[in-house]
């Protein structure tokens, strides 16, 4: 049914909105949307980023922590032990030893527990200076932790005996490095004696030689001697000063006797030995032999 209109009403007819304003609110209302689509953020996805800086900053400390235990190591060259800790700062100070030397005089200490003590140490140390400015007191150390009962008046008088060994009339050469080397000699009663056994066993290995020339040419044998039974064995510096210190005039006799004797041994064994054509090889030492027709 036709709707009717009252009589003085005026109705009121809905115009038509112009297209832009239909996009407009179009883009309203999806702009709307899209607002409310988007998740809202929790508290913990909110504090995410503070975690992850807290986290960097707790590796950074950990890292600036393990490099400082690290130096702490490699100052002490891996040593915790609080008596190898010492020594390593000890022989760094007291003698400016290298590291491959302080771990040399620590391994020392291990199986030396007198070697433990810097005090005792710097003590026996600094009579040595006093003997020997210019000594190599780790080497010493190191090569024999005795030396650390050295007595200053008994430890001279071994330095002035090896001293009349070491000088002759044409050179005389330096003790430091043989008590560097052999510092067991500064604890012997009597170097002289040490001396004659070292004479007497070159003797015995090379009886034409001038041993005790040797011994004061090459004085490490007074300890270094015992440890060879041959001839052969001995360094080729000291063989070759063996040969050189032998009589050459000795020498060329035995030699000359012995292929004489070698000689006379292989003709005793052929029939003709005493032959009629020998006769003036006999004689003279010379003998041509017989000549083929």
């Amino acid at each position: 049914m036709p709707r009717v209109i009252a009589a003085g009403v005026r109705a009121r007819v809905r115009t038509p909105a112009p297209a832009s304003i239909h996009s407009a609110r179009r883009a309203r209302a999806s702009s709307g949307a899209l607002l409310n689509a988007q998740p809202r953020h929790s508290a913990r996805s909110v504090r995410r980023p503070s975690a992850c800086r807290a986290s960097a900053r707790r590796r950074d400390e950990a890292k600036a922590q393990n490099a400082l235990d690290a130096a702490v190591d490699v100052d002490n060259l891996g040593y915790t032990e609080p008596w190898a800790v010492e020594l390593v700062t000890f022989w760094r100070e007291y003698a400016g030893a290298r590291d491959r030397v302080v771990r040399a005089l620590v391994d020392v200490g291990e199986t030396h527990r007198e070697m433990r003590d810097p005090a005792q140490i710097a003590i026996a140390g600094d009579r040595l200076r006093r003997l020997l400015p210019d000594i190599d007191v780790c080497a010493v150390f190191e090569r024999d932790p005795g030396v650390l009962k050295i007595e200053f008046v008994a430890a001279s008088k071994r330095v002035l005996e090896l001293q009349d060994v070491l000088c002759s009339s044409d050179m005389c050469r330096d003790v430091t490095g043989l008590i560097e080397r052999h510092p067991q000699l500064l604890l012997v009663d009597d170097i002289h004696a040490h001396i004659e056994r070292a004479v007497a066993k070159l003797a015995s290995l090379e009886p034409n030689c001038d041993a005790r020339a040797v011994v004061d040419e090459f004085p490490e044998l007074i300890y270094r001697i015992h440890s060879y039974d041959y001839v052969e064995s001995l360094p080729i510096s000291i063989q070759n000063m063996l040969l050189d210190s032998a009589s050459e005039d000795d020498t060329r006799l035995e030699d000359y006797e012995r292929m004489w004797d070698e000689r006379e041994a292989a003709d005793r064994e052929r029939d003709d030995f005493f032959a009629d054509d020998a006769s003036e090889w006999m004689v003279d030492g010379f003998w041509e032999g017989p000549t083929a027709d």
